[in-house]
């Protein structure tokens, strides 16, 4: 999930250089703060130059892609989420890399009728709005809530149906409903 959940582990304070530690530190309260109040462009200010300063504090951009979310700026605060997840310290989630392996992995092999792959992320993507999945979808870090659950289940559903297996299983799709 991006939304709703801080990063686990952040970059500790003594690995930011001493030299503008302080200042990242001033900016990154300041933009926390400011969020909380609601004064959303100042956090975006705020947060903005800490993440400048302080470039592997995944909290910092976690943050920000709040901020830019609260603003409207979807995209970006998109980007800001991932790269959020990316530098968790605590890697529940899979990175971004990792997904890009996968999904690799899955079109190298995707003349193998034994292979049938489901891309959660960008399934969870498209049901979230802006593109940003949270709490709607999970519970925490990785389990899924109940939509969650619903939304993998119909598509593996889906694959199985476009791939014919379905049929070898003597399964009907038509029997599953298709509302949540």
């Amino acid at each position: 999930t991006l939304k709703n959940l801080y990063p686990r582990g952040s970059q500790p304070e003594e690995e930011i250089p001493a030299a503008t530690r302080k200042q990242w530190k001033k900016l990154f309260e300041n933009g926390r703060r400011f969020l909380a109040e609601d004064q959303v462009l100042a956090a975006d200010n705020n947060l903005r130059q800490a993440a400048e300063l302080a470039p592997l504090h995944a909290e910092t951009w976690y943050l920000w892609g709040l901020a830019c979310h609260k603003l409207g700026h979807t995209g970006e605060g998109l980007k800001y989420l991932r790269r959020s997840r990316d530098l968790d310290r605590v890697p529940f989630r899979a990175r971004s890399d990792i997904n890009a392996v996968i999904r690799a992995l899955a079109e190298k092999y995707s003349d193998n009728k034994k292979l049938l792959f489901i891309d959660t992320e960008h399934l969870f993507a498209r049901n979230s709005t802006g593109g940003v999945t949270g709490a709607d979808l999970f519970l925490e870090h990785v389990h899924f809530t109940f939509k969650g659950k619903y939304l993998v289940a119909r598509e593996i559903l889906n694959v199985l149906g476009q791939s014919g297996l379905n049929q070898r299983l003597d399964f009907d799709l038509d029997r599953v409903p298709d509302n949540q």
